[in-house]
């Protein structure tokens, strides 16, 4: 058996960093020690959140790479996306 040579092993390892799964709603209302709709509601800038909550969720949801989930909002609030030419939904 060969070894896999360096470039190889730094292919790897991008196809790795592809495949980590996206930061959820769940992770950043958890590391911010509040509720997912509190979190939900601050990140989508809802007057009804304390300015104070709303910057720590907002902070703590950059620092974890947060990224909305634009199919799952789409779902949820039952409207169609249109992603690379195909309707989700």
């Amino acid at each position: 058996m060969a070894k896999a040579k360096g470039s190889d092993m730094i292919t790897n390892a991008r196809r790795l960093q592809l495949v980590r799964p996206s930061v959820t709603l769940e992770e950043v209302s958890s590391a911010a020690g509040v509720s997912k709709s509190t979190a939900s509601r601050a990140l989508c800038n809802e007057p009804n959140v304390k300015a104070e909550t709303r910057a720590r969720v907002q902070a703590i949801a950059a620092g974890l790479g947060y990224v909305p989930n634009e199919a799952a909002r789409a779902l949820a609030a039952r409207r169609q996306v249109v992603m690379s030419g195909t309707r989700a939904g």
